[in-house]
């Protein structure tokens, strides 16, 4: 079990903490580097979830433009025209 000093750097605490599950009463005990800790949880997860709806927004505006195009050409094809 690690212990944190109380004039420990956030960033140290975290790194540190990250190794191993901390129980409730070291949560308690330690409030101020397990609200750290979640921090930087919380800000890896929503960098990662950024990162999937750009991906996702990317695919479906590919997708739709594709489609439109097929559907434009399908008219020119069958119409013989462009309207």
């Amino acid at each position: 079990m690690r212990i944190f000093a109380p004039n420990q750097p956030p960033f140290e605490a975290v790194f540190l903490c990250l190794e191993e599950r901390m129980t409730q009463e070291q949560e308690a005990e330690h409030l101020d580097v397990h609200v750290a800790v979640c921090a930087e949880r919380y800000k890896s997860l929503e960098q990662r979830l950024d990162r999937i709806e750009r991906v996702m927004w990317w695919m479906l505006t590919t997708l739709i433009l594709a489609l439109g195009g097929m559907a434009f050409e399908l008219v020119v094809l069958i119409g013989g025209r462009i309207i």
